[in-house]
């Protein structure tokens, strides 16, 4: 049976208010310098980032959101971008191992909801990195899946909690 994965067409994201919510084809802030993708796996992948802002370096290969049968191709393990592109992406692309969802105050938070949908669409796990003002990562989600490690503080000016996080690493987390 094929899987259903709804149509986010053009316009809005659907889980954000209409008043804060990105376009349908997100812009990244570019960087005078690329930033190595930080895979949250342990081992090495091939890994394919819908996003301008990172090097094509250690398995890692960027494509742009409309290249979707260059990413199939590719045959990546790990798939990197924002929650529409990935579900855009699930009707043409297979995972095996992990999907890296941003977020951000560009792009939007990753939901209950989105992860959902994702976890439908791929059946692999979801790690979600959040981008800064500027486009760079500034947290991502362990393996233990309890709040985003920081590690960009001065791009942050949320809540922290700084409790030690279940997978023994001590910065402290967006909470």
């Amino acid at each position: 049976m094929p899987l259903r994965i709804p149509h986010l067409g053009r316009g809005r994201v659907p889980h954000a208010s209409s008043a804060d919510s990105p376009p349908r084809r997100m812009t990244f802030y570019r960087h005078s310098e690329r930033e190595k993708f930080s895979n949250p796996l342990p081992v090495p992948c091939r890994i394919a980032v819908v996003a301008p802002n990172f090097q094509d370096k250690d398995g890692v290969r960027s494509f742009d959101e409309d290249q979707s049968s260059e990413i199939a191709r590719f045959l990546p393990e790990i798939l990197a971008g924002t929650v529409p592109v990935l579900l855009r992406l699930a009707e043409v692309v297979r995972i095996s191992r992990a999907l890296v969802a941003f977020s951000g105050a560009r792009v939007g938070p990753v939901t209950h909801r989105d992860r959902d949908l994702l976890w439908s669409a791929y059946q692999v796990p979801i790690f979600e990195q959040c981008l800064g003002p500027n486009g760079k990562v500034i947290a991502r989600e362990c393996e233990a899946h309890d709040g985003l490690h920081l590690y960009l503080p001065q791009h942050y000016h949320g809540k922290v909690r700084t409790e030690a996080c279940p997978c023994g690493r001590a910065e402290p987390r967006i909470a």
